[in-house]
């Protein structure tokens, strides 16, 4: 038992490896050389993330460090585009809009259509969340 679970570990951590070589090598190809100065950067705020397994206590720290790696804000914006209030509002309208639906298989994603609008997103936005499974 102790093997499976050390290959399994293992096999986690090799393709962690694997992904931040493909990564690093993409941006090798965008930035050049310069894309090692940015995996300085943001190392610190991924290791805080990746050990918490939250992304909320590692945001703010990865944006301000992107910033000064000189990447746009309206780049960086593009992962939380909306300003505090309009989440609040939004996380309001979801709460309420949601109430009487937990029975009812995906139902969520047609409160989610209908609120997106509100916030001049566009209702594809849904299709992002949603599974997709081939046609027959």
């Amino acid at each position: 038992m102790i093997t499976s679970l050390a290959k399994f570990v293992g096999s986690f951590y090799a393709t962690l490896v694997v992904l931040w070589t493909v990564l690093v090598g993409a941006g090798f190809l965008v930035l050049g050389t310069r894309v090692f100065r940015l995996v300085r950067e943001v190392r610190q705020p991924m290791l805080v993330g990746f050990s918490t397994a939250s992304s909320e206590a590692a945001y703010p720290r990865v944006t301000e460090k992107l910033e000064d790696f000189g990447v746009k804000e309206r780049i960086i914006g593009f992962v939380l585009p909306l300003t505090m209030d309009q989440q609040i509002v939004m996380l309001l309208v979801l709460m309420v809009s949601s109430k009487g639906i937990a029975g009812v298989p995906r139902s969520a994603l047609v409160v989610v259509a209908a609120v997106l609008p509100m916030f001049n997103l566009p209702e594809a936005c849904v299709l992002l969340i949603t599974g997709h499974r081939p046609l027959p």
